[in-house]
């Protein structure tokens, strides 16, 4: 996402004219150890927001996207699949590893991003959260997007990439974003694999879970919470 952000600010500067930003990231040994040694692997399925939630699942992938500015696009007959209305981001610089834990800075981020892309929290209508199954990251979320979406946050239904993909670490960003427009374009928002309503530990979200659910997304907040802080 950082790499997103980066390429909106090239093009709204007219340094470039055509920006092909994401991310990817191989499995290694070094991160698996890695994510082991900080008792962050999950030995089941990765289940997100549940109260029994144990940690992540480990996986590869990448993604790019290609980004212009909308008046070339349009001028040019291309097809548009998602416009980068407005990008935040902030860094605790709490902790190596863990996130603040009243989800302050993301909180930030969060709104800056609404700020910068004109929107009301209510204009919302699908968030993609970052949500590990670390039981410290998807707690600090949920405090996050609780702040930032306040009173119309149980009305906007939430998904979580990660429960099907597993977390592609440097890759999470822009795939998950990729699904953010997918989603978008299809009016669908997806469930949670392998999680049920009654799992879910935070009753302020509305989490998805059992079949996608048909909703009408004009606008969505795609979320990633990193270490050191990074939101």
């Amino acid at each position: 996402l950082t790499a997103v952000g980066l390429g909106r600010a090239l093009l709204q500067a007219h340094e470039a004219d055509l920006v092909l930003a994401g991310g990817y990231d191989p499995i290694s040994e070094y991160a698996c150890a890695g994510f082991a040694s900080l008792r962050l692997v999950a030995e089941g399925p990765q289940r997100p927001f549940c109260r029994d939630r144990e940690g992540l699942k480990l996986a590869d992938g990448y993604a790019v996207l290609a980004m212009e500015r909308l008046d070339d696009a349009l001028e040019r007959g291309a097809e548009v699949l998602a416009v980068i209305a407005g990008v935040g981001e902030t860094s605790d610089a709490r902790h190596l590893t863990q996130p603040h834990p009243e989800g302050l800075g993301a909180a930030r981020a969060a709104r800056t991003a609404l700020e910068e892309a004109g929107l009301r929290p209510a204009d919302i209508g699908l968030i993609c959260a970052h949500a590990t199954g670390t039981p410290a990251n998807d707690s600090a979320e949920a405090a996050a997007l609780t702040l930032a979406i306040g009173d119309a946050l149980p009305r906007v239904p939430v998904i979580a990439c990660k429960s099907h993909l597993g977390h592609t670490l440097g890759a999470a960003g822009a795939v998950e974003l990729a699904m953010t427009i997918e989603a978008m374009r299809r009016g669908l928002a997806p469930p949670l694999a392998d999680v049920a309503r009654a799992d879910i530990e935070f009753s302020g979200l509305d989490v998805v879970t059992g079949s996608a659910r048909p909703a009408k997304i004009e606008a969505a907040l795609s979320m990633s919470i990193g270490f050191g802080g990074s939101n």
